[in-house]
């Protein structure tokens, strides 16, 4: 407890160090690109690597960052996406262990977990009879609280939320990024994000089984209507 204590506050020294740098010495706004896993957020930071700004500084962060870990004030980006397309995107990332963007080997709990639960109706079947647990398996252990808390708190926030994007409408939105962002140069529109899955991977789920999602992501259905408002 005392450990993650120390090193929240830590990293809130760093951020507002790095804040204090770039203003001063380059003239630059740190501008925090928060990773929720499975939303597009690899792609976002890839056209924020390729394309840089004459205004922004792009803190890139890794899925472990979460909205608490940055200081209020300072500017935050992120993409969200519906919370049942993000369960099943999460689902087929693991079993196909990352493959083909990259390669995560099992660790001992998603080794069992996809050999017991190797079709998406089995993951689905088991959490209708609530008789599944997703500890250890990367992406599908974290909702969308565990980036960013709960509606009360991404109100308290919002000031600080510079831009936020559903999916769905990314590739809409590039063209508006270059100024909204001061970028230096033009977005290749070429490289609009799209899926990398398997195209055998069922993506089409039924009425039923959309309904069994639904109460069980419940909370993050909660976090993404709210997110949706403020876009």
């Amino acid at each position: 407890m005392f450990r993650d204590i120390f090193r929240r506050l830590y990293r809130l020294l760093i951020y507002k160090c790095l804040y204090q740098k770039y203003k001063h010495l380059y003239k630059l706004e740190i501008v925090h690109v928060l990773h929720i896993g499975k939303t597009g957020g690899t792609f976002l930071k890839s056209i924020l690597t390729e394309t840089p700004s004459t205004k922004y500084k792009f803190l890139m962060h890794s899925h472990r960052i979460s909205l608490k870990l940055i200081p209020k004030g300072q500017k935050v980006i992120f993409i969200y996406r519906d919370p049942i397309k993000r369960f099943i995107s999460s689902y087929y990332s693991g079993l196909r262990k990352g493959i083909p963007a990259h390669f995560n080997e099992w660790n001992q709990n998603e080794d069992l977990f996809f050999t017991e639960y190797n079709t998406l109706d089995k993951v689905i079947k088991a959490l209708k009879k609530s008789e599944i647990s997703f500890t250890g398996i990367r992406h599908l252990n974290r909702s969308f609280s565990y980036w960013l808390k709960d509606v009360k708190y991404i109100d308290a926030r919002k000031e600080d939320l510079f831009f936020i994007c559903d999916l769905v409408n990314l590739n809409d939105n590039l063209c508006s990024l270059k100024e909204k962002f001061s970028l230096k140069k033009e977005i290749d529109l070429s490289k609009t994000f799209s899926h990398k899955g398997n195209i055998k991977e069922k993506r089409s789920i039924s009425n039923d089984q959309i309904h069994i999602l639904r109460k069980y992501l419940n909370n993050d259905f909660t976090i993404y209507e709210f997110l949706k408002l403020l876009s």
